[in-house]
């Protein structure tokens, strides 16, 4: 209670200050405004302007009266300075000085001469002499006026000074009580500060206590997260995997019996041997996938198992190419080898499953009427294989990410995918020695590079 009664009390002591400081302020703007509105110096050099063009048009009188043109010019200039002294804020200043009576006794003497003075007819000597002392009085007013000006101004000055000392002192005593009072503030935040310390101590250590248990707990739930996450992505890829591979031997099956279907009258001897003869190599090719994955040679829980065997990785390439145009007919595939046979040791489900990949990715996202160009090349014991499309493309900041797991390009995240099929084919090429690059990105089209080293080379 006494510490809220103190800042109760410090606060009401801070506001007062305040508002003595905003009272500061605000006259400290005051004679701001007034520094800038000071004309005491602009009204003496308007006074000083009409004496001098007085005494010039005096002189000129005097001096030169037979040159009338320059005693016109003088009596114009003499008329410009002192409506100067008539205008606006000029005006009410030297009424506010008490200079109103010079300046009505110049306005009628400046009228008389005037209405003696005619710039059409030369003047006679006594006529020039009786104007000249109708000026003389105006002398002496410009001067009553200067006087009248600078004691107005000098008694203005002094009251101004007198403002601006008390509001500086005014602004320090502000000040000084704002620091004061700021500085028993800040004692009594420390004072609550080193409270709520102790507070907080006391709470740390029980909250010490409920981390420990929770991060036993956590542990427990973290490891069984992570053991369910692995579970869900081996089954996951297991499953992208399967239908990859299922895909290929059953649309083959399917577009024989489709075609059979349609055309039932160019079913001959010769084309149910052929057909019975693709159909048996897409069964076989479907036993063998499924020997393996039952079998669990292909995926387990530590990862991708080989099944080696040697068998021709040209004919390999050239059977998958022939698959693929099985199932898309319409697509033209230019096939650019200068090799009849390369014997290879691996696993050759698993190497197809690669370039189905590829082929397949290329159709999806490629234009139905711009060819695909798969070309094989062997170059220091290297096997290379690109696939080329025309299609999309691949944006070139994303190429780095394009193998990541569950990974797809932006601009195909309309059409259906699951971002493991080329993640998966890396892994395969890796597993083999070699790898699966991407070479050409942006909207040109995408070119991919299979790159396998050779064991044991034999070529025909």
């Amino acid at each position: 209670m006494k510490i809220t009664r103190a800042y109760t009390l410090a606060g009401i002591v801070m506001l007062g200050f305040c508002l003595m400081l905003t009272y500061a302020f605000y006259q400290l703007l005051r004679i701001e405004r007034s520094l800038e509105n000071y004309v005491g110096e602009n009204m003496l050099w308007a006074v000083h302007q009409a004496d001098r063009e007085s005494r010039r048009f005096g002189d000129v009188l005097l001096l030169n009266s037979d040159n009338h043109d320059l005693v016109a010019l003088r009596f114009e200039i003499l008329k410009s300075r002192i409506n100067l002294l008539y205008s606006g804020p000029q005006l009410e200043y030297f009424k506010k000085i008490g200079a109103q009576e010079q300046l009505d006794h110049i306005a009628t003497t400046m009228k008389q001469i005037e209405l003696r003075y005619e710039t059409g007819h030369s003047l006679e000597q006594a006529e020039i002499l009786s104007i000249y002392r109708d000026i003389l009085p105006v002398f002496n007013d410009f001067g009553r006026i200067a006087n009248l000006s600078m004691l107005y101004e000098r008694n203005a000055g002094g009251a101004d000074r007198d403002r601006q000392l008390n509001t500086i002192y005014l602004t320090m005593a502000a000040v000084v009580g704002l620091m004061t009072v700021g500085g028993f503030l800040s004692f009594l935040l420390i004072m609550n500060i080193k409270s709520a310390n102790r507070a907080n101590y006391a709470l740390l250590r029980h909250q010490e206590k409920l981390e420990d248990i929770v991060t036993q707990r956590t542990e427990a739930l973290s490891v069984a997260l992570k053991n369910e996450q692995k579970s869900n992505e081996i089954y996951k890829g297991f499953l992208t995997t399967v239908s990859h591979q299922f895909k290929t031997p059953v649309a083959i099956i399917d577009l024989i019996a489709q075609r059979f279907i349609r055309h039932p009258e160019d079913i001959t001897a010769e084309t149910v041997t052929e057909a019975a003869g693709r159909i048996r190599e897409a069964v076989s090719r479907l036993s063998r996938i499924i020997e393996s994955t039952i079998s669990g040679d292909i995926i387990d829980g530590s990862g991708v198992k080989l099944k080696i065997e040697e068998f021709d990785l040209v004919e390999m390439v050239r059977q998958t190419i022939a698959y693929h145009l099985e199932i898309y007919p319409a697509r033209h595939i230019d096939f650019d080898v200068n090799i009849s046979t390369l014997l290879y040791h691996g696993d050759k489900t698993l190497l197809e499953q690669i370039l189905i990949n590829l082929l397949a990715n290329a159709e999806k996202y490629s234009f139905a009427t711009m060819p695909m160009i798969v070309t094989i090349l062997l170059k220091d014991n290297i096997f290379i294989c690109t696939v080329k499309d025309y299609g999309v493309g691949i944006p070139e900041d994303e190429a780095e990410m394009i193998f990541n797991r569950y990974y797809r390009a932006s601009n195909v995240a309309h059409l259906s995918g699951s971002g493991l099929g080329l993640s998966f084919s890396r892994q395969i090429a890796q597993i083999h020695g070699g790898d699966l690059k991407l070479l050409t990105t942006g909207e040109s089209g995408t070119e991919f590079e299979l790159i396998l080293p050779i064991t044991r080379i034999i070529q025909a």
